[in-house]
């Protein structure tokens, strides 16, 4: 199948894709998994009848890997995991890409609309361009041609998101500050209309993993135990249902006592920033957006925070308008 648009936010904590979007209804068809992979040595993990499972097999090179919305179900012995400033040249960052290329159900893209930490724009863009631009054997049975790439900083797509559901009035004389908490990084990105302040926009570690370093430590401490499971806490904060030692648990109260160790992160921007009086608004995209609003509130009580529904997928919505805007400009005809 053929597909005008493929949009794919890869981030440290999940891989977002966007395949279509109904004007219409205003609904988007999108996809997320985790951005974890496991080493495989058949092409048929989890297909048996008793095994299955939503995964699918990448081939690097001579090595099989699995990546998928039910990875947890094979990684506990070959889990792989890259949190490395060198992340989009691992293998890791390459499965995930072509897992993501697997799920988006096309065979050809006209355009891969993909996303880079602002940090990375400028050094990984010709890079990026040149490892997902072509035609890529996934598997024995499937392969996928892209046609183009476009690269993107990944807080841009959050405001093209933003402005497409109006949740700013956007005007080409203000100024805007989109804030992306990612597992990893926080990233900001200062918009004086639609035009980058590079001097000002930037990036600091420390995302979502510290929200969760903290939360295992405040339940560490309270239950006298070593509680390791991020991966838990994470799916706690998203669907709201969380257990200790098989008992349901709240975790709101464990969340409170995490919030202090984004001040290191947060201060780190307000000083490449400066004064944030000439900001119109400031959006929160990504996975940690809800979270980050919380605490962001305290430091800009006077400012606009829009809500950003689903702000887990903003990016990748965002660079999916973005497509679609750069293929009508181009005169490709719809598949």
């Amino acid at each position: 199948m053929k597909k005008d648009v493929v949009a794919i936010d890869t981030g440290y904590g999940f891989v977002k894709i966007v395949v279509d979007y109904d004007v219409h209804k205003e609904i988007f068809t999108e996809i997320l998994f985790p951005s974890q992979s496991a080493y495989t040595f058949s092409e048929k993990t989890g297909q048996t009848e008793i095994d299955q499972t939503d995964v699918v097999t990448v081939k690097i090179g001579n090595q099989m890997y699995i990546a998928g919305p039910d990875i947890a179900l094979h990684q506990r012995a070959n889990h792989i995991q890259v949190l490395t400033h060198d992340y989009v040249h691992s293998k890791q960052y390459l499965t995930l890409n072509m897992a993501a290329l697997a799920y988006s159900g096309a065979t050809e893209i006209q355009y891969l609309v993909v996303g880079l930490p602002v940090d990375l724009l400028d050094a990984k863009k010709e890079f990026l361009i040149h490892l997902l631009k072509g035609k890529h054997q996934i598997n024995s049975e499937l392969s996928v041609t892209v046609k183009n790439v476009i690269p993107l900083a990944q807080p841009l797509g959050g405001l093209v998101y933003a402005r497409q559901t109006n949740a700013i009035n956007f005007r080409n004389d203000q100024e805007y500050l989109i804030i992306d908490p990612g597992y990893y990084t926080l990233d900001w990105f200062v918009l004086q209309g639609t035009k980058r302040n590079k001097q000002l926009s930037g990036h600091y570690p420390g995302g979502m993993s510290l929200v969760l370093e903290g939360i295992a430590k405040a339940i560490s401490h309270e239950h006298a135990m070593d509680y390791r499971d991020f991966d838990a806490i994470d799916k706690g904060l998203r669907t709201k249902q969380f257990y200790i030692n098989n008992k349901p648990a709240n975790l709101s109260k464990y969340l409170n006592l995490a919030l202090p160790y984004l001040e290191e992160p947060i201060q780190a921007m307000l000083n490449k920033i400066g004064s944030t009086q000439n900001f119109d608004s400031i959006i929160i995209v990504g996975g940690g957006g809800e979270i980050f609003t919380k605490i962001l509130k305290a430091y800009f009580p006077s400012k606009k925070m829009p809500h950003i529904n689903q702000s887990i997928f903003a990016n990748a919505r965002g660079f999916y308008l973005l497509g679609q805007q750069f293929n009508q400009t181009k005169g490709v005809k719809a598949s």
